[in-house]
Formats: structure tokens, sequence, C-alpha cells
């Protein structure tokens, strides 16, 4: 049957792909080409505190959390795709990963997702899609498992990013000269906004494909959690 071959035939690759995301630690961010998680804080900015750093830590923090969610949604995808289209999803990836300007990049991370949304949900409903899956190899599993993992990690990432830029732009009322100095984080709230919005749809419709390939991945509750490495 087609999606068995095309399930088959993507697994080496995707599985290398999936991996390289799964190793992803505070320490190795720098493995896509951006520096370490910085700690937020969360809330409104302390009396006395300098808001362009926070500003700064922000969007750090969701650059690295944006990509994250991306690529994991990605390589889902990937794994209940055939091998040319893993191939074009690759290629995105590798576009987007050439994007210099921060807040192109969240734009298009975000269309990127919301693609990736529509497209599993319509594999989550193809007959072709679950049976294939019900014949999935162990390492297309553990590759689905650490995705998920990750993908949900990265959403928990995103939610106190934006729970962080809230509290900023509400800390700049008692602050007024401070207010040039947020518009970098109100410009990526919604851009948060909707990667959640569509991350978690891709992860509702991944945890599905995953029951249907025979397993129930554990999914992080704490986005303090690190990313799962490669090793079992």
């Amino acid at each position: 049957m087609m999606i068995k071959k095309s399930v088959q035939g993507v697994s080496a690759w995707m599985v290398a792909g999936m991996l390289g995301v799964a190793s992803v630690g505070p320490v190795q961010a720098a493995g896509f080409g951006l520096p370490s998680l910085p700690s937020l804080g969360g809330g409104a900015a302390q009396a006395g505190s300098d808001v362009g750093s926070q500003v700064g830590a922000f969007l750090k923090s969701v650059q690295i959390s944006n990509e994250l969610v991306t690529r994991s949604a990605v390589l889902l995808l990937q794994a209940v795709s055939s091998k040319e289209r893993g191939a074009e999803l690759q290629k995105q990836l590798d576009t987007l990963g050439k994007i210099s300007d921060p807040k192109e990049k969240d734009a298009e991370s975000a269309k990127l997702v919301a693609s990736v949304n529509a497209e599993l949900a319509t594999q989550q409903q193809s007959a072709q899609t679950q049976e294939g899956l019900k014949q999935a190899s162990s390492a297309q599993k553990v590759a689905m498992g650490k995705g998920l993992f990750n993908l949900a990690l990265g959403m928990l990432k995103l939610k106190d990013a934006k729970d962080s830029g809230q509290g900023i732009v509400a800390g700049v009322g008692r602050a007024p000269l401070d207010a040039p100095k947020v518009v970098p984080v109100k410009d990526a709230l919604p851009v948060l906004s909707s990667l959640m919005d569509n991350g978690k749809a891709i992860l509702d419709s991944g945890m599905a494909l995953a029951k249907t390939a025979g397993i129930q991945p554990k999914l992080p509750t704490s986005s303090g959690t690190a990313p799962v490495d490669a090793e079992m």
C-alpha cells in the first residue's frame, strides 16, 4: 500500500532529523544557531529593572521556543508523509533557517506551523495513513514519541514567553518612557498566540496518530523540563 511504503521510506532520514531536534537542551540550543534559552522570570517588570534587558531575554526565548515547536511539528508531518513530501518540508525548514530578521522568521514560522496543522489534520483522517501507522517500525515510534515530547515542551515554553511578554507590556503603564522599548514584544504576542493555537491542534493530531501506531508518549508538565535526547 502506498502509505506503508511512504512511511517506511521516510523513516531513516526522518528519525535522524527528529533525534537531532530531540537533543536540543538549554546548553545545546546553539545547534539551531540560537543562544541558550534565557530565564524570563515572568510577571510585570520590577521597579528599577532594565526593561531593555527583559525585552531582549523575551525575544531570545521566543526565537528558541518557536524553533523547537516548528521543527517538531514539521518532523511529525514528515513521519506520515511520502519521502518526496518530506523532502519538500525539509527545504521549507532550511529556507526558514536562513532568515536573519527575527520578526520575519517568527512570522514565517507561524505560517509554516499553520500549514502543518491543516495538512496533519488531513493525514489524521486518511485511511491509508491509519493503515500505514499500524505497521510503523520501532524507530518511527521512538521518533514520534520524542517529537511529541519536544513539541509539547515547546508549547509550554511559548506559554511562559507569552505570560512574560504580557507582564512586560503591562509594566510599561508605570513607566511610559519605556513604551518604545516594548514594541517588539507587542508585535510578537499575536504570533505567539497563533503558534500556540496551531501547535495545540498539531499535538492533538500527533497524539491520535501515535495511538494508531500503538504508542502513548509521556509529555512534559513543566517548561523547565529538558528536551529528550537521542538516547532511549
